[in-house]
């Protein structure tokens, strides 16, 4: 990301600056309560967290999926991600316990192993920089971890951007990795758009779902699509709107109260109000033809009640 500066109405261009402690100040920017959620959405446990003869930089929590995020600040340009992601992955799966006593104390709960859902554990890298070969080992749409560029200004400005894989990237268990990557990997679900498109049997349904993700992400370019066990979830840091797919109909559930809104407008457009366990939250059911554009709106709605 390039940031730019109007000044006089000519556009100057933010220079950026490097990290003095690339670990310690990265640190201080993610591992705290408000910027992990204001961030990345996620709940902060904690920093150097010491298991076994490791330390991991950072702990998160991401409740929609009640599981563990681990964030490694990136200092080895030349070290493997694949193999440092794997190995705390290993780490996490072989010491479930320690995570787990580590969540009760900061959250003052008691949980146990049973409930958390290990199979979506993941990694988190930050770095100002990662080299070519890094990005390219890491082209893979079903890695459980994910690569982000941390880019520093003047006045205290940082810019956060996700390298994603490209849309023709190949699926790693297509190839023979054996080793740590397979016995995580075995233990490990990555859902994909694939995934969840493949669940659909009625093309005619597949397009719309497919028209509608396009238009949810041109709302705004910070707009995120992730893809849990049951649903494609849309979000900045917190999530506004999920799709459920299935053989001939589609579910979408938007961040809004039913009581809020006019029930009667619903099925004239072809929707279904359904019950929701969330009241701020509004189940519909999607069968046949309906409006797009009426349920685009209550969408846009969603995501500026976020905001």
């Amino acid at each position: 990301m390039t940031l730019f500066r109007i000044e006089n109405k000519r556009a100057e261009r933010v220079p950026s600056i490097s990290f003095t402690d690339e670990k310690k100040e990265i640190q201080q920017i993610i591992g705290n309560d408000k910027n992990m959620a204001e961030m990345f959405g996620l709940k902060f446990i904690k920093n150097e967290l010491h298991v076994k003869n490791r330390f991991i930089d950072t702990l998160a929590y991401d409740e929609d999926n009640k599981s563990f995020v681990i964030f490694e600040y990136k200092k080895d340009r030349n070290k493997s991600v694949i193999d440092q992601g794997y190995t705390y992955l290993s780490l996490m799966l072989d010491n479930r316990s320690d995570f787990v006593l580590e969540y009760n104390n900061t959250k003052k709960v008691y949980l146990t192993k049973n409930d958390f859902d290990w199979s979506q554990s993941r990694v988190i890298f930050l770095s100002p920089e990662f080299t070519d070969y890094q990005v390219g080992a890491t082209n893979f749409k079903d890695l459980p971890f994910k690569l982000y560029k941390i880019t520093k200004y003047k006045n205290d400005e940082v810019s956060i951007d996700e390298i994603k894989p490209t849309p023709t990237a190949p699926s790693l268990r297509s190839l023979k990795t054996g080793g740590i990557i397979e016995k995580v990997g075995d233990e490990l679900k990555v859902y994909t758009l694939d995934y969840h498109l493949g669940r659909i049997k009625d093309e005619t349904i597949k397009e719309r779902v497919n028209e509608l993700r396009e238009k949810i992400l041109k709302i705004d370019e910070f707009i995120n699509e992730y893809y849990t066990k049951y649903n494609i979830v849309f979000k900045t840091t917190i999530a506004f709107c999920s799709i459920y797919c299935q053989p001939k109909k589609f579910w979408v559930d938007v961040k809004l109260n039913k009581k809020e809104l006019n029930v009667n407008d619903f099925k004239e457009k072809g929707l279904d109000i359904r019950p929701h366990k969330d009241e701020f939250w509004t189940h519909i059911r999607i069968e046949g033809d309906f409006d797009l554009n009426f349920l685009l709106n209550l969408v846009k709605k969603a995501y500026k009640s976020t905001l």
